[in-house]
């Protein structure tokens, strides 16, 4: 059971994945959620784990901005996460923002 194997492993991402959508799936999103933020604590620059919180962040409610923003918070020399706000304000037409992300 899944459970069992995130008791054992807390950051195996593809069952931390599954398990999560389960529990979104059933309206359970605060318990997913409270799971990701124990794993979070305990690896706060885990690349997997950030996406996946990016991936579940309108189930929990969360802007997807505020999510990269808490990422880089953590993690700030992580590249995917510079390229996520170079992206958003590329999106935005904010050339130089995104030109500075970049870089």
């Amino acid at each position: 059971d899944l459970d069992h194997v995130l008791d054992r492993q807390p950051r195996h991402v593809s069952s931390l994945r599954r398990l999560a959508a389960l529990l979104v799936g059933e309206g359970r999103a605060p318990e997913a959620k409270a799971r990701l933020d124990k794993v979070q604590e305990g690896a706060p620059k885990d690349h997997d784990v950030w996406a996946l919180r990016l991936q579940l962040a309108g189930a929990f409610g969360e802007a997807p901005l505020d999510v990269v923003k808490r990422w880089h918070a953590a993690d700030p020399d992580s590249a995917d996460c510079m390229d996520l706000l170079a992206d958003f304000h590329r999106s935005r037409g904010e050339f130089a923002e995104a030109a500075a992300w970049a870089e």
